[in-house]
């Protein structure tokens, strides 16, 4: 949906998203906080380490009951965390918002 306004590149895992924002500037980076292999905390850390620019521009998705960790952690951090549930305007509107 977010192709509609943006230019979206999508990966498969964690790994090649680390990769991909290594490799080029991304105004937003849109995260499931439950990801295969590497989780969206992990993710947002390696980014945090190597491109401490591009971690302020991390969005975090939610699907559901997140443990005490997870929430601690979205808790502790400025970036936006939005539900999956909530409607696609709040994420237009989540990426709009960010600094480049």
């Amino acid at each position: 949906m977010l192709a509609k306004e943006f230019d979206v590149t999508t990966s498969g895992s964690a790994v090649d998203a680390l990769t991909a924002i290594a490799q080029q500037s991304f105004h937003a980076v849109v995260c499931d906080v439950k990801l295969p292999g590497m989780s969206g905390i992990d993710l947002f850390y390696k980014i945090q380490t190597l491109m401490p620019d591009a971690a302020a521009r991390v969005i975090f998705l939610t699907g559901g009951p997140v443990d005490a960790h997870a929430r601690g952690f979205l808790q502790s951090v400025p970036n936006v965390v939005l539900d999956k549930g909530d409607d696609l305007h709040k994420v237009f509107q989540a990426v709009r918002s960010l600094s480049f």
